[in-house]
């Protein structure tokens, strides 16, 4: 214990040298726990699935945690039972900013999912990014990280975490086939959902809160940002793409939280004669593969057909 303490500190100093906020803890080397980290909540529930009960998955992350906003940094286990490190690899700004102490300074074996499966040709190039506005900071992602919005990469992730975790401790192969096939058969739902509910859609473009559909979309239906308007503008009167709607055909705005737009609700803006109708769809919701089910029936129930079905 003295010689791991000694190596927290070291690490400690290393990173106030650097710059940087992170925070070394070491376990209890009685603790027998072991332990798999995650960068997302959505990435925890998929891992925990497949895994099972003998390892504890934590993600850095918690669910409504947005990775473009957040302070958190690396408080990971640094011990002899910490066995992976599963990162999403598609350009999540928190692992931008924290990969390098987690896998090179705190030594942990990492998975860079996204990015390794798209090497090994299994998976589709990232699709592009979007320069935005977050919360007064521009940013830019030169690709749009939200693979998790599709059921199809979803899939390819979990059975590249399954054949990784096999890797590393074959004697539990059994736990992670069985594992990955129960969280398979969820995703094959939202496959069979957006086959259903996405299919022939007209060319459209819908207005969202922030651009985290993309995977999901058909090529056809894009997403027209509303976050960088409403935080510049003043009076939504101003706000141009919202005004159009009238109270029997009002426009449709995605939001990902919360229920307002600039401070108002909708009962406000309709009393404004800004006739929106608000529906929440959270990309970074918990119990992800259920959620994004119902996300799928409320975007093909909001979204015109190309022809009358």
């Amino acid at each position: 214990m003295e010689k791991n303490a000694a190596v927290a500190i070291s690490l400690v100093a290393i990173l106030a040298i650097a710059g940087m906020a992170s925070v070394i803890i070491l376990t209890d080397d009685s603790d027998d726990t072991k332990y798999i980290y995650t960068t997302m909540s959505w990435q925890q529930e998929m891992v925990q699935e497949i895994v099972g009960d003998d390892y504890t998955v934590v993600s850095f992350l918690k669910p409504n945690t947005s990775p473009h906003e957040t302070q958190i940094t690396p408080g990971i286990i640094a011990s002899r039972n910490t066995v992976a490190y599963f990162a999403v690899g598609s350009g999540v700004e928190w692992e931008e900013i924290n990969l390098a102490t987690v896998r090179d300074m705190q030594r942990v074996t990492t998975f860079e999912c996204c990015e390794e499966l798209i090497e090994l040709g299994v998976m589709d190039p990232l699709l592009e990014g979007e320069e935005h506005e977050g919360t007064g900071e521009g940013h830019e992602h030169a690709t749009d990280p939200h693979v998790w919005a599709s059921p199809e990469r979803l899939a390819l992730i979990a059975e590249y975490i399954r054949d990784k975790m096999i890797e590393l401790e074959a004697e539990n192969a059994a736990v992670f086939e069985a594992g990955c096939a129960s969280y398979l058969a969820k995703v094959d739902i939202c496959v069979q959902l957006e086959e259903e509910y996405l299919s022939n859609k007209a060319t459209t473009e819908i207005i969202v809160w922030h651009p985290s559909w993309a995977y999901l979309l058909p090529d056809n239906v894009t997403e027209s940002e509303l976050m960088e308007v409403a935080q510049s503008t003043i009076n939504p009167t101003g706000i141009a793409m919202l005004q159009g709607g009238t109270q029997e055909n009002p426009i449709n705005v995605f939001l990902s939280n919360p229920e307002e737009i600039n401070g108002l609700s909708q009962e406000e803006l309709w009393d404004m004669q800004i006739y929106v109708n608000i529906i929440v769809i959270n990309v970074l919701a918990s119990n992800w593969v259920e959620y994004l089910a119902q996300v799928i029936e409320i975007l093909g129930e909001n979204i015109p057909y190309a022809t009358e079905n």
